[in-house]
């Protein structure tokens, strides 16, 4: 609602519609998809374009960086920015 501070994606500041809100649910399911299947491949199987969020993921969720890969990947997918 009211942005995120420091982001370089340009993020509404303001409630998301509902087809916004159908997108980011969407995003969300595919990405989780993405994880659960990366669970039983070796990374060299894993595709190029899924790499970076799954490593984001396995991070410390407590540290800025992998926090930011994952919104930022979460926000592209969902919203195409």
């Amino acid at each position: 609602m009211f942005g995120l501070p420091k982001e370089t994606i340009n993020t509404p500041k303001r409630n998301l519609r509902s087809g916004e809100v159908a997108a980011l649910k969407d995003a969300i399911i595919e990405l989780s998809e993405v994880l659960i299947s990366s669970r039983d491949k070796d990374e060299d199987e894993i595709p190029t374009k899924d790499a970076k969020f799954i490593k984001a993921c396995l991070q410390q969720t407590d540290n800025i960086q992998p926090r930011k890969t994952r919104f930022d990947i979460l926000y592209k997918n969902a919203f195409g920015s």
